[in-house]
C-alpha cells in the first residue's frame, strides 16, 4: 500500500501544472529590407514631417545677432550712461565702458544678449 502511495505521488509531481503552456513564444523576425513599415496608430507622425527632428531653437548662431547700436541701446535700457568705446572681440562678445548708478563701469554683452559687468 505504502508503496503505491509513494508511486502514485511520484506521477502526480511528474505531470505538468494544468494552465502552464510546455510550448516557447513564437520568434518574431525583422521584415525583409525591402518592406514598407506600417504606418498609422496612436503617437505616429503625420507622413509629412520627419521623425527624426532635432530642435535647434537654443543653439547659439554663429552670426553676429547685434550690431553695435542695438548693443548700445540694450545697455541704456539696462540703465547704463556714457557708452563708449565698444568693440567685438573674435569670440562675438562686445566689450566696452560705460557709467551706472555715476561710477565707471565694464561691461560685456554676449550673442545671446546678456549683460555683464567686469
Amino acid at each position: 500500500m505504502k508503496q503505491l502511495l509513494w508511486t502514485g505521488l511520484a506521477l502526480v509531481c511528474a505531470m505538468p501544472a494544468f494552465g502552464q503552456s510546455t510550448t516557447a513564444p513564437p520568434l518574431t523576425t525583422p521584415p525583409p529590407p525591402q518592406a514598407t513599415p506600417p504606418t498609422g496608430g496612436p503617437g505616429t507622425p503625420p507622413l509629412s514631417e520627419p521623425a527624426n527632428t532635432i530642435d535647434q531653437s537654443d543653439a547659439v548662431s554663429t552670426v553676429d545677432p547685434f550690431t553695435e547700436i542695438q548693443v548700445r541701446g540694450r545697455l541704456e535700457r539696462s540703465g547704463y550712461t556714457q557708452v563708449s568705446a565698444l568693440t567685438q572681440g573674435n569670440d562675438g562678445v562686445w566689450r566696452g565702458s560705460t557709467v551706472k548708478d555715476g561710477e565707471p563701469v565694464h561691461v560685456s554683452v554676449d550673442r545671446l544678449g546678456k549683460v555683464s559687468t567686469n
